[in-house]
């Protein structure tokens, strides 16, 4: 049964995958390459084999055998056997024998506690982890290893808390009730909603408790000495890159002080752990996500005019920015065998993740893969959700086909993403104006070199000149990833184009692709919900219907700032479209006032999105960031659309209609129905 089955969905058109020649050709040299690596493999190991037996035998027959030379013959041709067998070294979430790994997880995982896996893992201990291990112990002994689920609720509910007790209430020191960006936004509708979301930023902030410092392994949760602004819903937690568009809305409400103390708290994990982790919990310590913190440092610093902050922050943004160039990074050969360096999302972790324990147990358990397999598989997992896109038929890379089941055939290490690439080129532009500033131009001029390779890179291999756009590029299949997924062009938004380039020719190019791009007959520019993350309709939420508000701001954000005037024409278009969108959504009866964390493009009442692991969720962090910026870009001249219709595009049965909705005639027909209902 293929994925779409199981999910109910309907499989992507045939026009948004590979043509027929391209998917052989994509195919040929893949299994062209796994065959040469395999030979390469099998001749080593046969000619260290043949060695071995050569050296085998003279020295036994000269009575060497017991020398240490034989013995590391005898390790080496063992060592080869062992790595032609796969890769079968176990690398956990973290060290944890409670949150990451072990009995007890998996028992109270599957014993449904909670519908979310995420739920457990978010409780706090009531003992020392070592009282705890050693009492489940206890009774895995006395069940015969087998305790009931009655038996494992009431072990996890007299040594656990539930989730939320590490915080404690906090009231943001530096909230301000009128910022002087609502002054800016004319329609009075518009600017009460921004005064609304303004508020928001008091019922999203959380402070630690301090009892997490002082009984740091009775939590999962990373103690943060500042206060901290969070997504909402489940998300109780920070994480990485959410934060730099909740700074960016913190900075509109001038929250100084707020958005400063997040940024230090990121500047204490790049110290702690290497790098900002994906998000504040244990479990997320050995993956990261979109390296956002120095462009956070930039846009503090030139709202709230604390220059003398670079000072303090650039070593350990230095440092970060080490973690990717050393860790994540991939070098590349092009025709003439120059090389080139670009980066990708690699996490080695190739265990369950703890928050999606019984997601990805299921799914390496219900299928005949073996142990590396296995392993390998979730490497891919734990890479897509360092993207931050977990899951999107993106990360399959270009060889996939209708019947590919979608999170088995996962790649994400295999790709060199171009938003990565286009932010870490924008992040090492950033530094070299840092150390410029404050007076270090021997290393300005090293990251300005880093920023100009990378460029290089980036033209040599994701962009397309025909096409007129940027693409994924696959390693192993040395092929770009000629799919739409709006991060195509997120060199919109940074900029990261070559020195001796035309701009404006550039840019115009790339706008004609997106007005190329269409799903059934609709293009990614005119959906009534916004800008389609991509146009695969795979049932996973980085995929089409849903539009998310990041990777939607910076599209917009980089078409505004672009000195092409269509371009700026298509922004304020696609801002006046998102912010009615949003208000319609927020001023919902049905929905409550609700912000979600993403929504759907084929309908412009606010509707959520869909898909995935969890149900959507709202509050919303970054959501709210981005109605605020769009609210403070065009305040001037954005127009609240009151129309109480609603327009749909249905995508059923392979055609597309504009239809118009009258929200309370539905809602009243809902109200009869409850009323008089049919038997």
């Amino acid at each position: 049964m293929s994925y779409y089955e199981r999910n109910d969905m309907e499989s992507p058109s045939d026009e948004r995958l590979l043509p027929p020649s391209h998917q052989q050709e994509c195919q040929h040299q893949y299994r062209r390459r796994l065959k040469m690596r395999s030979a390469i493999g099998f001749a080593v190991f046969f000619l260290l084999l043949t060695i071995f037996l050569l050296s085998y035998t003279v020295m036994w027959t000269t009575g060497m055998h017991g020398q240490p030379a034989y013995h590391f013959l005898h390790c080496l041709v063992l060592g080869t056997a062992i790595l032609r067998s796969g890769n079968t070294q176990e690398y956990f979430p973290c060290e944890s024998g409670i949150y990451c790994y072990g009995p007890l997880l998996h028992a109270a995982q599957f014993a449904y506690i909670y519908n979310d896996s995420k739920s457990f893992v978010d409780m706090h201990m009531n003992y020392d982890e070592g009282k705890v291990v050693a009492d489940f112990n206890s009774l895995l002994n006395e069940t015969d290893n087998n305790p009931s689920n009655e038996q494992v609720r009431g072990f996890v509910d007299e040594y656990f808390t539930e989730p939320d007790s590490e915080f404690e209430h906090w009231t943001p020191s530096d909230w301000k009730e009128t910022p002087e960006f609502l002054s800016r936004i004319k329609d009075p509708t518009f600017r009460s909603w921004a005064n609304d979301l303004n508020v928001r930023w008091k019922d999203l902030g959380r402070k630690i408790k301090d009892d997490v410092k002082v009984n740091t392994n009775r939590y999962s949760i990373i103690y943060s000495p500042n206060p901290v602004v969070v997504p909402g819903g489940r998300f109780r937690e920070f994480y990485y890159w959410d934060n730099y568009w909740i700074i960016r809305g913190l900075l509109l409400s001038e929250m100084y002080e707020t958005a400063k103390g997040t940024i230090r708290n990121f500047l204490e994990m790049v110290k702690t752990f290497g790098f900002v982790p994906n998000g504040g919990r244990l479990y997320y310590t050995r993956r990261s996500q979109p390296p956002f913190l120095t462009l956070m440092v930039r846009d503090y610093v030139n709202h709230s005019g604390d220059a003398e902050f670079l000072e303090e922050a650039l070593p350990t943004l230095e440092m970060e920015h080490s973690f990717w160039e050393r860790n994540r990074t991939v070098n590349l050969l092009d025709s003439d065998g120059n090389s080139y360096s670009l980066s990708r999302y690699a996490s080695d972790v190739n265990q369950p993740r703890p928050e999606s324990y019984r997601e990805d147990y299921e799914l390496v358990h219900e299928h005949n893969l073996d142990r590396a397999a296995q392993l390998e598989l979730m490497t891919h997992v734990t890479s897509a959700c360092e993207s931050g896109w977990d899951f999107s038929s993106r990360w399959m890379g270009p060889c996939q086909s209708e019947d590919s089941e979608l999170l088995l055939s996962l790649r994400t290490r295999d790709l060199v993403p171009v938003d990565l690439n286009s932010i870490l080129a924008a992040v090492e532009k950033t530094l070299a104006d840092f150390n410029t500033n404050l007076g270090y131009n021997e290393k300005a001029d090293t990251y300005r070199e880093k920023y100009n390779q990378r460029v290089d890179a980036i033209e040599k291999f994701l962009w397309h000149e025909e096409d007129g756009t940027y693409y994924d590029y696959a390693i192993s299949h040395e092929l770009q990833n000629r799919q739409f997924f709006l991060s195509n062009v997120n060199l919109l938004w940074t900029k990261a184009y070559p020195a001796n380039l035309n701009v404006d020719e550039r840019e115009k190019k790339m706008y004609d692709y997106l007005k190329t791009q269409s799903y059934e007959g609709v293009g990614v520019l005119d959906f009534p919900g916004g800008l389609p993350t991509s146009l695969n309709n795979s049932g996973e939420q980085w995929d089409f219907p849903n539009a998310w508000p990041p990777i939607a701001h910076m599209t917009i954000e980089g078409m505004m700032l672009s000195d092409a005037t269509e371009l700026k024409d298509e922004a304020f278009r696609q801002s006046q479209k998102w912010v009615n969108n949003g208000w319609r959504g927020y001023s919902n009866p049905l929905y409550g006032n609700a912000m979600f964390e993403k929504y759907n493009v084929l309908r412009d009442d606010g509707l959520p999105g869909s898909g995935g692991e969890y149900e959507v969720q709202e509050g919303f962090g970054w959501t709210n960031g981005v109605a605020m910026i769009l609210l403070d870009a065009y305040g001037q001249s954005l127009t609240l659309d009151d129309d109480s219709r609603t327009t749909m595009v249905s995508t059923t049965s392979g055609f597309l209609e504009a239809r118009n909705f009258n929200m309370p005639v539905i809602f009243i027909c809902i109200v009869i129905g409850c009323m008089f209902p049919t038997t």
